[in-house]
């Protein structure tokens, strides 16, 4: 499910599919860093709720893209592009779910 340019990158041997998964990994990294902060492991971030909230938003979209997605281009459709949306939903709704319940008062 790779670009093209990333694929092409990768069987070339060039920088540009190493230096993207790079800074994807980076990003992945911060939104667990981020979850771990909001979850109480670590301490808690700045921005720690304006963050939640923006990588829930953004989660939730990109799996309910996979709807309109599907019947947009069907020939795309796979096991792993369903997949991959409901865990993107599933963890937005988490995300969320973590974001609410730093907003709530504690007892």
């Amino acid at each position: 499910m790779a670009p093209p340019e990333i694929v092409q990158s990768a069987t070339e041997g060039t920088l540009l599919a190493p230096m993207a998964t790079l800074i994807i990994s980076f990003l992945f990294l911060v939104c667990a860093v981020f979850a771990m902060s909001g979850a109480g492991f670590i301490k808690k971030l700045p921005f720690i709720e304006p963050v939640l909230a923006t990588i829930s938003g953004l989660s939730l979209l990109r799996g309910l893209a996979t709807i309109p997605s599907s019947y947009a281009f069907p020939e795309m459709v796979s096991a792993f592009s369903i997949t991959a949306g409901l865990i993107w939903f599933v963890a937005g709704l988490l995300y969320f779910y973590g974001f609410r319940s730093l907003r709530q008062p504690s007892s």
